[in-house]
């Protein structure tokens, strides 16, 4: 599983992504189709300091959701969801050009990346942008009680046939005996 660590500061329910120390806006992460992956959205406290996101907020969220997709319409299923179960909240430390910071991360699995979904979505281009995020926390009545949209992510498409591949090896290591064929 691919992990791409970003930084996110929110303000209302939308939260902007940041560089490591919060002060500049940069693109959202590339994820790539049909490759796992973890988002590790590390939490800012607001757009004006690097102080990390108060996690005790997070103390009456009992589960979670992520949900990825451009059109804004309820009606419509979502190009790229989580495991909403397997979504958890964590202190990360980290150094950054010689200075340790703490982070609130959030770290959300996205395991079904090749949906017929994105697929169409994605057609035959190679890369596409404009998907938006949203982290929902919900209590234990099921009641929405942390929202965060996060704008403009894109999505890489991948060069394998429509009938997809599959990986062989012979030694139990991706060594020089790899070989791939195409599934009939």
């Amino acid at each position: 599983m691919q992990d791409l660590i970003f930084y996110v500061a929110p303000y209302g329910t939308r939260g902007a992504v940041r560089d490591a120390a919060n002060k500049n806006n940069i693109t959202a992460p590339e994820l790539t189709r049909g490759v796992s992956v973890r988002l590790r959205m590390r939490l800012f406290a607001d757009r004006w300091s690097a102080q990390p996101y108060p996690i005790e907020s997070f103390s009456g969220i009992a589960w979670w959701a992520w949900l990825m997709d451009d059109d804004w319409d309820r009606g419509t299923l979502s190009k790229i969801t989580s495991d909403g179960a397997n979504i958890t909240v964590r202190s990360v430390e980290e150094t950054v050009d010689g200075s340790t910071g703490t982070f609130t991360e959030v770290q959300i699995p996205l395991l079904d990346m090749d949906t017929e979904i994105l697929r169409a979505w994605l057609g035959r281009e190679p890369v596409k942008g404009g998907l938006a995020g949203e982290l929902i926390g919900y209590d234990v009545d099921g009641d929405p009680v942390f929202v965060l949209q996060i704008e403009n992510f894109s999505v890489r498409n991948r060069i394998i046939p429509a009938s997809g591949w599959s990986a062989s090896h012979n030694s139990g290591s991706l060594g020089p005996d790899l070989f791939y064929h195409e599934i009939e």
